[in-house]
């Protein structure tokens, strides 16, 4: 997952574990999430998710780390998120966005397009 929004890391893993849970983690007045949720969600999250965030994002860098997450982890998918933080040169970004949208290959279990790198 390529998402430069949410920074620091531990700021965006407890956003998804919080989603995991259904808990908050921050102090309130309903029902928190105890230490063994959040261990229970960075398990989850530890399985299922690997973040990555190079300096000077593009497509290609970004499919070039896919795939190389592809042959190393056997990842099934990429997320970039936000889209504009990609460096994207010589088009305007609705033209790249339309012709990157992802659609669904289940006869290779991947995503054509975007993350081609794991065909």
């Amino acid at each position: 997952m390529f998402s430069p929004e949410n920074q620091p890391l531990e700021y965006h893993a407890d956003k998804l574990i919080k989603k995991f849970i259904g808990k908050p983690v921050e102090p309130g007045s309903t029902e928190r999430m105890t230490e063994a949720d959040h261990e229970a969600g960075m398990n989850w999250l530890e399985e299922h998710f690997t973040f990555v965030l190079p300096e000077n994002p593009t497509v290609d860098g970004l499919i070039d780390i896919g795939r190389s997450l592809v042959r190393r982890l056997g990842i099934r998918g990429l997320i970039i998120d936000p889209w504009n933080e990609v460096a994207v040169r010589d088009k305007a970004k609705t033209a790249i966005v339309r012709e990157m949208a992802p659609v669904w290959t289940p006869r290779h279990e991947c995503l054509d397009k975007v993350s081609k790198f794991s065909c």
